[in-house]
């Protein structure tokens, strides 16, 4: 078991929620597990906050004043990929999920959620946060994202542009599975692709990383698996 307490005991958190009952309430719990609670109640208040203080996780609601969530994540990852986003949100439809695909999203948590739901949202956002920089597919695989290499045994593997967005879109969500809408949404935006299509740049990146890392769950769709 995490010792969540250990984990914590260094890092800063950002709450943005504009319900100050609900404010309060986790403002103590989350000064248990973290160093520093920052807090605010709109979004323009709360990228002013991150700008000032770079908080080590985000934990925001999405409908918020002056800046939604989905505003305040766009304008962070504008200056930073790598901070872990968590939204915490009473919403759970599909628009709002695939809209945040593309933010980097760490976490979707729907309310009410518990505290260890909270914590380990929050565990796991960190692990994805580290993926900047180098992963180790433990195969001899190792991919670069800062320099966007793909190499095995030291040797460089040749890796298309599609084949690294689908790569990196699968490692910033290492804990869930994603379905053919959601990377159809992330690598085609403006287009409609096949599924004969989707699926041979699915069995390309495949063989390059290994069959064992990228797995296909009957009927949800493809996860990488890094363990």
């Amino acid at each position: 078991m995490v010792d969540y307490l250990k984990v914590f005991k260094n890092l800063s958190v950002l709450l943005v929620e504009d319900d100050l009952l609900i404010i309060e309430e986790m403002i103590k719990t989350l000064e248990i597990f973290f160093d520093k609670v920052y807090s605010a109640n709109d979004g323009e208040s709360a990228l002013f906050i991150y700008k000032e203080m770079k908080p080590d996780i985000i934990l925001s609601d999405i409908v918020i004043p002056k800046l939604s969530g989905l505003e305040l994540a766009k304008a962070i990852r504008k200056e930073n990929y790598k901070t872990p986003i968590v939204f915490l949100s009473a919403y759970s439809d599909r628009d709002t999920l695939l809209n945040s695909i593309n933010l980097g999203l760490s976490a979707y948590l729907v309310k009410p959620f518990s505290l260890e739901e909270l914590l380990e949202a929050c565990y796991k956002s960190l692990a994805r946060g580290d993926v900047e920089g180098r992963v180790d597919f433990k195969n001899g695989v190792i991919y670069d994202i800062k320099k966007k290499e793909l190499s095995k045994d030291g040797d460089l593997v040749d890796a298309g542009s599609k084949e690294k967005a689908l790569l990196e879109l699968l490692l910033r969500h290492t804990d869930k599975t994603l379905s053919k809408e959601e990377i159809v949404y992330e690598l085609w935006p403006l287009d409609s692709i096949s599924d004969s299509a989707l699926k041979s740049l699915l069995s390309r990146l495949r063989k390059k990383i290994g069959e064992e890392r990228l797995i296909n769950v009957r009927g949800g769709g493809w996860r990488l698996c890094l363990d």
